[in-house]
């Protein structure tokens, strides 16, 4: 998550020095790692996500489009914007609500996993009814 930022941040600088170019890299991350998790989640066989998914892929396809769209042109235009006084203009008549559930979301999903399960292999049992421990490592 770290080389990701960082990742984002070089991207800001390369671009020049104005408010706007950071506010909108900046705030488009959360947004990635909420579909980072998503899509980690899909490919847990027999994941709430998963069932949910191939219920309902059309349905699915058609939300992440439209949030796809709706965070990459709402953050996004701070970076035209470029300027602080222009950019508060902009979110203050949106009373900073996509601010505010985009870190909700982020919260929820990449914090809490709320949509979090392990798969089947990692869930504490073997065959044999025995306990066994298993490392789970974070993937960024």
């Amino acid at each position: 998550m770290i080389a990701q930022y960082a990742t984002v941040l070089t991207s800001a600088l390369w671009h020049g020095l104005y408010p706007g170019y950071y506010v909108s890299f900046v705030h488009w991350m959360p947004f990635m790692q909420i579909g980072q998790e998503i899509f980690r989640q899909r490919q847990v066989k027999g994941s709430k996500v998963q069932r949910f998914y191939e219920k309902y892929e059309r349905i699915c396809d058609q939300v992440e489009n439209f949030f796809s769209t709706f965070v990459m042109t709402y953050f996004g235009m701070p970076f035209h914007l470029m300027t602080f006084d222009k950019m508060w203009i902009y979110v203050k008549t949106t009373y900073f609500l996509p601010f505010l559930l985009l870190y909700l979301a982020n919260y929820l999903f990449v914090w809490k996993k709320i949509v979090s399960e392990k798969p089947k292999g990692e869930r504490g049992k073997q065959s044999g009814g025995e306990a066994k421990s298993v490392e789970v490592r974070k993937i960024d």
